[in-house]
């Protein structure tokens, strides 16, 4: 009996040498500081991040007219010069404008395309989610397209692009056009709405 009370007070007595030496810790402080309200960002953050796609260069291209019409075509003479004629069949004719609004110098290269281009060229998409390719007229050029223009900030041009006359149960829905035609990536998505002809 005696040894059990001996052994009960060393290990109170233990217990209480490891309370005593243990570190202190201090009590959570209720007032603990906040922490600080962000400043206010610099001007340029507060900007949208650069969207990759046609908007990077600053070129903006829309959509001037879209209608159903003949065309006027040229074919190269040897010697030089043109010879002059106009389509025996409508087309879609769609006029682009495009102008330059951003800093610096763009080239830009006709959404019509090169004979040796790669994805270059103008595309209709359509309802019924198929693409109508540019119409191809040989030997023969479009008198008002371009091949290429440079554009310095704030000049503008007009580009026309000429497709098949979609048959009447298609509708073309967007304008699809190449933005490395003018060295962004991406493509435009312009939605098209054709203009009537006059009864």
């Amino acid at each position: 009996m005696k040894l059990a009370i001996i052994l009960i007070a060393c290990l109170a007595f233990s217990a209480t040498v490891r309370a005593a030496d243990a570190p202190k810790t201090d009590a959570p402080k209720t007032d603990a500081p906040k922490p600080e309200a962000p400043k206010d960002p610099k001007p340029d953050a507060l900007k949208p991040p650069a969207k990759p796609g046609p908007e990077s260069s600053g070129l903006e291209v829309i959509i001037k007219s879209a209608k159903v019409d003949f065309i006027g075509l040229r074919k190269p003479l040897p010697g030089g010069g043109f010879d002059d004629f106009t389509s025996d069949q409508k087309l879609l004719l769609i006029t682009l404008t495009i102008t330059n609004k951003g800093q610096k110098e763009i080239t830009y290269k006709s959404f019509n395309g090169t004979a040796d281009g790669k994805d270059d060229r103008a595309a209709l998409y359509t309802t019924t989610k198929k693409f109508l390719p540019l119409a191809n007229f040989g030997e023969f050029e479009v008198a008002e397209a371009l091949k290429q223009a440079t554009l310095k900030p704030g000049d503008s041009v007009t580009d026309l692009l000429a497709f098949m006359a979609p048959p009447a149960d298609i509708k073309v829905d967007v304008l699809m056009l190449p933005a490395k035609n003018h060295g962004d990536p991406g493509y435009w998505k312009l939605p098209l709405k054709i203009e009537e002809e006059p009864k």
